[in-house]
């Protein structure tokens, strides 16, 4: 990998997490990092998760 290859994906491809789902670049363009972006998804992936889980372990209790 060569650095130009390296500094584009760096600066336009990767996502790191302090930016919250930006890239760098979206960044110094002027975009603001929401914390809130992915809220409703992580929810509504938990809310999946925890169905398909209770689905598997067939548990009573689970079920509450």
């Amino acid at each position: 990998m060569s650095i130009e290859t390296f500094v584009s994906y760096y600066n336009q491809e990767r996502y790191p997490f302090e930016f919250y789902g930006l890239t760098p670049v979206e960044v110094l363009d002027g975009e603001i990092p929401d914390k809130t972006r992915f809220r409703n998804q992580v929810k509504k992936a938990q809310k999946i998760r925890l169905q398909e889980n209770r689905k598997f372990n067939d548990c009573p209790l689970a079920c509450i």
